[in-house]
């Protein structure tokens, strides 16, 4: 943009006054006609030299809450481009291709795609079924769709993720991954193998974290939520306990022939 008057690189420009500038009022703006924000623009505005404190007009017709709001708007679209690539990056690469576009639709899935589909954040979502009925497309059409709106997602296959709590017990092991973090977190392929019981507190306690927090996970398993919770657990009053976190959200059906069988 080269006209300087532009709101929204005169908003940019201002941000980039150095330190020690009395920003608590804009450019030919009286005090009286400023009010300082509580929160600074460092989270709308990463990219820019952020100088500690904010401003907006009162009068949101000034050409500069205009512009501020285009810079956050700019900021929040580049949020959401960079969240889904992240989550798609870390996905096995066949994964990586998985859409609500590219998965089909039928009567043993349309329930669950519908259920996908209306996911807010904070709920759970648990998807049972045969072993190659789209389960997984499914979470993760569901994750991209989660990240594209601004969240932070990531996917974990069980199996291995419970041989990295395990390995990171040692006393040189990698870093125990954060379940707690996300977002959206999507387990696949719950129930495959039983955990030990380390594994099994560790795994516990990020699920009690989550719920706790009103996070999503997002569940996929060959059975249902009361058979996994047998096979994960040390114990009944364990798989009691663990068995009221996954099947606190909507509990769903995956029906359908095996997709990876050729037709």
């Amino acid at each position: 943009m080269t006209d300087q008057r532009d709101p929204l690189t005169a908003a940019v420009d201002f941000l980039r006054l150095p330190k020690g500038h009395d920003a608590r009022r804009g450019p030919d703006l009286p005090p009286e006609e400023c009010e300082v924000l509580d929160q600074t623009l460092a989270e709308y505005a990463g990219h820019l030299a952020w100088i500690g404190i904010a401003w907006r007009p009162k009068d949101r017709s000034h050409p500069y809450y205009a512009g501020l709001r285009e810079l956050q708007d700019e900021w929040a679209a580049e949020q959401r481009e960079r969240l889904t690539q992240t989550f798609t990056e870390r996905l096995p690469a066949r994964y990586r291709r998985y859409t609500f576009d590219t998965l089909r639709r039928h009567p043993g899935n349309a329930a669950a795609i519908d259920a996908a589909k209306a996911l807010q954040p904070g709920q759970n979502l648990y998807l049972w079924g045969p072993a190659g009925n789209g389960k997984t497309h499914l979470a993760v059409a569901t994750g991209r769709r989660l990240a594209e709106a601004g969240h932070r997602v990531a996917f974990y296959g069980v199996v291995a993720l419970f041989a990295q709590i395990r390995a990171s017990f040692a006393p040189d092991g990698a870093p125990r991954p954060d379940l707690a973090f996300p977002d959206v977190l999507i387990l696949d392929d719950l129930g495959k193998v039983k955990p030990t019981e380390f594994v099994y507190q560790e795994f516990y306690a990020a699920l009690e974290a989550r719920w706790a927090n009103e996070k999503s996970t997002v569940f996929t398993a060959n059975h249902r939520p009361s058979a996994a919770a047998e096979h994960l657990s040390p114990d009944s009053e364990s798989a009691a306990a663990i068995l009221s976190r996954m099947a606190s959200g909507v509990v769903v059906e995956v029906r359908g022939r095996d997709e990876r069988l050729p037709r």
